[in-house]
């Protein structure tokens, strides 16, 4: 009996040690931001950066549908293409300044790492004035992660696109308005 009773007790410490590596090893998504002010950003047009990918589109659709007036990312490049500048160029202040003139106020620009899982891994998401070249709410977010990467822990600590996009835009709207 006492065998038994030790072995039981044994079991017990070792799957409470596991259980506690496991979640001591998980962590959720995590998102930092800033802003130039404490007082709310007055937006305007967005305009969405080429080269954001799918994160990056997706971050314009969650701030569409909280009611910014979001330019798409097709259109920029066809306003800069039409004065012969190079999509690089966008973020130029030549660029800015032209963007300007067609009534973008602000420039979305995003730039997303993806996992090998097809996941996002991180993103860094800015929005500069498009007058002033300045930066004026800045984002960072960073995918969860639990265990072994691909396991089931990890799958289920991960965002995938949409949740990572609401993330950044609900960052994003701290520090913006309408």
């Amino acid at each position: 009996m006492k065998y038994r009773t030790f072995n039981l007790s044994f079991c017990l410490s070792l799957i409470c040690l596991f259980a506690c590596m496991l979640f001591a090893g998980c962590a959720g998504a995590r998102v930092s931001s800033s802003s130039r002010s404490a007082t709310a950003i007055p937006s305007g047009k967005i305009g969405l950066a080429p080269g954001g990918g799918v994160l990056g589109d997706a971050v314009g659709v969650e701030l569409f549908q909280r009611g910014y007036d979001i330019v798409e990312s097709t259109q920029v490049k066809q306003i800069v293409a039409r004065v012969n500048m190079a999509e690089a160029d966008i973020s130029s202040q030549q660029g800015l300044e032209q963007l300007r003139k067609e009534g973008i106020q602000t420039l979305l620009m995003v730039r997303a790492a993806g996992g090998l899982d097809n996941l996002p891994q991180s993103a860094t998401v800015r929005v500069v004035n498009t007058g002033t070249g300045s930066t004026m709410a800045a984002v960072n977010w960073q995918n969860g992660h639990g265990g072994m990467a691909g396991s089931m822990m990890d799958r289920a600590m991960r965002d995938d696109v949409v949740a990572a996009a609401q993330k950044i835009a609900d960052e994003l709207s701290k520090s913006l308005t309408k």
